[in-house]
């Protein structure tokens, strides 16, 4: 590598790592501060709170790479500028070519890293955030739940419990009002599958649903983030306030409700059990295939999802020709 290439790359390297800290470090604090209200109300232990920044590094870094790329970009040549050293290499013949060639180069190395922050990094990131929030939201949700006490943090949902075994934690005496639409109520049993199906169907998306069962507990699947609420032997009273002659029971040796995710805003996205934030390339691609002849709204979303993964890294490109 030649001395005058040595010397702009030394001259861009600083810059773009003081402002890749900068920037990095205001992002962080913004998301700190989102944190903020479920640290303080679950009394987080401080390695957990690390754990809950260093998981939202990668989808802050793919951001401020290409930032700090321009800001040191600009600082680099705009110093070389101002102390004439740009017009003392053209007096020596030197090309502009040449003298710019330095930022391409790093331009398009910064562009390769953050191609790989966005396609391997970032996906891996983002489900391991997504699975460290479910498992937070399920301990805090069982020591939440009080006897005795109805819990109402879900919106159109409200549970109560008459009590809790204190050796196993099993709750006895579990009274749910769910009054929340068809589309978010995920209702399965075992032993009255049939029953259960027949009953549900003929519920309104208006429909009142109050489950009353003998025991029950909180569980959590780890590879969807999925939150259950499990209730043994439960009967469910559907009832329709604009057909109150209209009234549905049915009894479950076992039944399964899945609860809302409170950490992500609703939006078509949540049809997929596995967030288009959390999937690779190549899964990515495979989704746009399937959906692409079922539902053109989420075929959408996943389309843009494709495009970040290059025109985000490509901005380093751009930048780089910008500065």
């Amino acid at each position: 590598m030649k001395i005058l290439t040595r010397y702009i790359l030394k001259e861009m390297i600083g810059p773009t790592l003081l402002g890749f800290g900068f920037y990095t470090f205001i992002i962080l604090m913004k998301s700190l501060f989102d944190f903020a209200g479920m640290i303080i109300r679950r009394s987080l232990p401080a390695h957990t709170v690390g754990k809950l920044l260093l998981l939202s590094l990668p989808h802050i870094v793919v951001l401020t790479v290409p930032m700090s790329l321009l800001f040191g970009i600009l600082i680099a040549i705009g110093r070389l500028s101002s102390d004439s050293e740009i017009i003392a290499m053209r007096a020596l013949g030197i090309s502009t070519s040449t003298i710019y060639k330095p930022v391409f180069f790093f331009s398009f190395i910064v562009f390769l890293l953050n191609l790989y922050l966005m396609n391997v990094v970032l996906p891996r990131g983002n489900t391991e955030l997504v699975s460290l929030k479910a498992e937070l939201f399920t301990s805090s949700v069982e020591k939440e739940i009080r006897p005795r006490v109805f819990y109402d943090e879900y919106e159109n949902l409200v549970i109560y419990i008459n009590d809790i075994e204190p050796r196993t934690g099993q709750w006895k005496g579990v009274f749910v009002a769910d009054n929340r639409t068809d589309e978010s109520n995920d209702i399965s049993s075992t032993h009255a599958a049939e029953a259960a199906g027949a009953a549900m169907a003929t519920a309104h998306p208006s429909s009142q649903k109050i489950i009353v069962a003998q025991t029950g507990n909180l569980s959590i699947v780890k590879s969807s983030k999925q939150v259950w609420l499990n209730l043994r032997t439960a009967r469910t009273h559907v009832t329709d306030p604009r057909k109150p002659e209209k009234y549905d029971l049915n009894g479950n040796s076992v039944q399964r409700i899945l609860l809302p995710d409170r950490f992500s805003q609703p939006d078509a996205n949540q049809k997929v059990a596995h967030s288009f934030r959390e999937m690779s390339l190549t899964e990515l691609i495979r989704q746009a295939k399937i959906l692409s002849h079922s539902d053109q709204v989420l075929y959408r979303i996943v389309r843009i999802e494709l495009h970040k993964k290059f025109a985000i890294p490509f901005a380093c490109l751009a930048f780089g020709i910008v500065g």
